[in-house]
């Protein structure tokens, strides 16, 4: 959490150069997340999962996300589609899946 002034520099620079580029995004709502923005890094993450047509580690930040905002139904949907898209986080969002958390 040090860092995130320096991270959002970078990631505003790197959004402007390249505004349709998902990873981009995603960092982006994931730093606003960090921030306690959540209502900003709804915009951008439901912006990223189109972006990259889905990722998993995206539809788990949505999902952190919307449960922040005490969207449970929402924050459950995406924990499904991480946990069905496989990868590196879809374990992470099984998990939370099973506790409801």
């Amino acid at each position: 959490n040090r860092e995130l002034p320096e991270a959002r520099r970078l990631l505003e620079r790197a959004i402007a150069q390249s505004p349709e580029n998902g990873a981009y995004v995603d960092s982006y709502g994931w730093l606003l997340f960090r921030e306690g923005r959540f209502e900003e890094a709804r915009r951008a993450l439901e912006r990223a999962v189109v972006l990259t047509e889905g990722d998993g580690v995206v539809h788990e930040h949505l999902g952190d996300t919307y449960r922040a905002l005490g969207l449970e139904d929402l924050a459950r949907r995406e924990y499904e589609a991480a946990r069905d898209a496989g990868g590196e986080n879809a374990e992470a969002a099984a998990a939370k899946l099973r506790r409801g958390r």
